[in-house]
C-alpha cells in the first residue's frame, strides 16, 4: 500500500507538473497566436496601403496615357496641316491674290455677282488676315512651324503655273488697284 501511495503521489505529481507545462505551453501558444494576429494585422494594413499606392499610380498612368493620346492626334494633326501645306500649289493658291481673282472670276458670272463682290472681296481679305494671324500666333509658339521658301518645295516649277493663272493675275492686280485708289486705281482696273 506505502508502495501504491508513493506511485499516486508520484503520479499526482507528474499529472500536476503535466498539467502546470500544458497551461505554460497554452499561455506560449496564446501568445504566439496573438502575435501572428496582429502581424497578420500589420500586413493587412501594409496590403492596402500597396493597393492604394497602386491605384494612384494606376490613376496617374490613365492621365499620362490620356495626356500621350492628345499628344499623338496633336502630332498627326500637326502632320497633317504640314503634309496640306506641303505644296507650294497649294501655298500659291492660298495667297491673297490667287484668292480675290478666283472671288472675282466667280462673282462676275451674274449681275447678283457684281453686286455682292465688294462683300466677297472684304470677306475673302478678312478670311486671309485670320488665316495670317493664326499662322504667326503659331510660328511665335513654335518656330519649327515655319512654312520654307517657295523655291525648296519639289512642285516649285508646276506651281509657277499657277502664277500664271488668270486668278492669279487679276487678284494681283486688283491689289495694285486697291493700293491705288486715289489716283483711280479701280477705274484703270475694271478696263
Amino acid at each position: 500500500q506505502t508502495k501504491n501511495k508513493e506511485l499516486e503521489t508520484k503520479i499526482s505529481a507528474i499529472t500536476a507538473k503535466y498539467d502546470e507545462l500544458k497551461q505554460k505551453v497554452d499561455e506560449k501558444e496564446l501568445l504566439t497566436i496573438k502575435i501572428l494576429e496582429k502581424d497578420v494585422i500589420i500586413k493587412e494594413l501594409e496590403v492596402k496601403k500597396l493597393e492604394k499606392d497602386l491605384d494612384y499610380k494606376h490613376s496617374d498612368l490613365k492621365s499620362i496615357n490620356k495626356n500621350i493620346e492628345i499628344l499623338n492626334t496633336l502630332k498627326k494633326d500637326l502632320d497633317d496641316s504640314l503634309k496640306a501645306q506641303n505644296s507650294a500649289s497649294k501655298r500659291l493658291k492660298n495667297q491673297l491674290s490667287f484668292r480675290l481673282g478666283a472671288a472675282i472670276l466667280t462673282c462676275k458670272k451674274s449681275l447678283f455677282g457684281y453686286i455682292k463682290l465688294p462683300f466677297v472681296l472684304s470677306y475673302v481679305y478678312d478670311e486671309y488676315k485670320k488665316d495670317q494671324l493664326t499662322y504667326q500666333d503659331k510660328i511665335k509658339k513654335n518656330p519649327k512651324l515655319a512654312l520654307p521658301k517657295l523655291q525648296d518645295y519639289p512642285d516649285y516649277k508646276e506651281a509657277l503655273k499657277i502664277k500664271d493663272s488668270l486668278e492669279y493675275k487679276l487678284g494681283e492686280e486688283f491689289i495694285k488697284a486697291s493700293k491705288n485708289w486715289y489716283k483711280g486705281g479701280f477705274v484703270k482696273f475694271m478696263f
